[in-house]
């Protein structure tokens, strides 16, 4: 059980060391799931190591159906709660920080589901209930690096080639 967390916590370091330099800490929270874990309880250590790395996201929900085939995780961020702020270019930047840090921990949060849940085989992080799109393990081993989804337009394009968008269009 020992062996199998380290290696988790080796291949998040890897995974860690492969992103663009940040103005974080070179230290990552490490994961602490072990093969035995049931998939409930893999995403939300996954969901609580998204939090620890991205302090600007928050996973608010995480659910898993049929044992893991289906998960899907809820995020929103953390803005700074004042009301006023001195400098509004400070405040700009520090939005679109909480933006470019919440796309990137959506990426991270399917490449490792579908590392650490073996049964996950469609996997959604959505901010809100009317678009939740969902991408398969093919899609999602398939995606390049978290941090390449900072921009815009490929985070825009990721969310357009979900095989699955339940609710949108609906309403």
């Amino acid at each position: 059980m020992a062996v199998a967390r380290m290696l988790a916590s080796v291949g998040l370091l890897m995974v860690a060391c492969s992103q663009a330099p940040r103005a974080e800490p070179s230290v990552r929270p490490t994961v602490d799931i072990t093969p035995s874990d049931r998939a409930s309880r893999a995403a939300r250590a996954i969901a609580h190591y998204i939090q620890r790395t991205y302090v600007l996201v928050e996973v608010w929900n995480v659910s898993t159906i049929e044992g893991g085939d289906v998960v899907s995780y809820a995020v929103r961020m953390r803005l700074d709660p004042r009301r006023e702020h001195p400098e509004l270019e400070e405040w700009h930047a520090h939005v679109r920080r909480a933006v470019r840090d919440q796309r990137q921990a959506a990426v991270e949060m399917l490449k490792l589901t579908v590392r650490f849940i073996g049964r996950a085989s469609l996997v959604s992080v959505f901010q809100d209930d009317f678009l939740q799109p969902h991408w398969t393990r093919r899609q999602i081993l398939a995606m390049d690096d978290p941090v390449s989804y900072r921009r815009f337009e490929a985070w825009q394009d990721l969310v357009l080639s979900a095989a699955a968008l339940p609710g949108a269009g609906s309403g």
